[in-house]
């Protein structure tokens, strides 16, 4: 299943990018690995919900296509779902990472001091 799938490849990249984190010790990527799991999850139930969404709103509401009859959620589903297929699947783990990755320096920089 093609939804299957793109939990995958974001693992992939979640842990691919994990790997070239500067200046992390293996436990503190095991850390960011096993806190981040939970957010890529949710992500994906989020992502899998509005694409659903999205695929109702085409059977059942596609008079909302017309710009006389617009709805604000129609468009923001469909923006959504369309930004995400094109680009925030494969860059939400990275985000995550980055996210995570500026906390732990701002944890360390707190420490030094």
């Amino acid at each position: 299943m093609w939804i299957h799938r793109w939990g995958q490849v974001s693992l992939v990249l979640y842990l691919t990018g994990l790997t070239v984190v500067p200046r992390v010790s293996i436990r503190q990527r095991l850390g960011l690995a096993f806190s981040g799991m939970p957010y890529l999850f949710l992500f994906h139930v989020f992502d899998l919900m509005m694409w659903a969404e999205s695929r109702l709103l085409t059977e059942i509401a596609s008079q909302h296509y017309d710009l006389a009859q617009f709805d604000l959620w129609f468009g923001f589903v469909k923006f959504y779902n369309h930004f995400s297929v094109l680009s925030l699947k494969q860059v939400a783990p990275l985000l995550l990472l980055g996210l995570q990755w500026s906390l732990l320096q701002q944890v360390r920089s707190r420490k030094d001091d």
